[in-house]
């Protein structure tokens, strides 16, 4: 089973202003046996302190988490 923890597979570069995948993380949680067959959305926020990065995920998140979500999703699946 995968945690549900964050893994940071993208990470600040400050030598080249940009960012670095981490693949063997990356690869880790994608090829897991609990979702190597499931469809994955990566969103990565960045920006300066105090500007709704954490607002914006915490948003994303509850969404994701709501029953409306998993009632569109079953459906989607279901007819496409």
């Amino acid at each position: 089973m995968v945690s549900k923890e964050a893994v940071p597979f993208l990470e600040l570069n400050d030598a080249k202003n940009g960012f670095v995948l981490n693949l063997k993380e990356l690869e880790k949680i994608l090829l897991a046996d609990d979702v190597k067959d499931t469809a994955v959305a990566i969103i990565s926020v960045a920006g300066a302190y105090r500007q709704g990065k954490s607002f914006l995920l915490n948003f994303i998140l509850r969404y994701l988490e709501s029953v409306v979500s998993f009632v569109l999703f079953y459906l989607y699946l279901k007819f496409y």
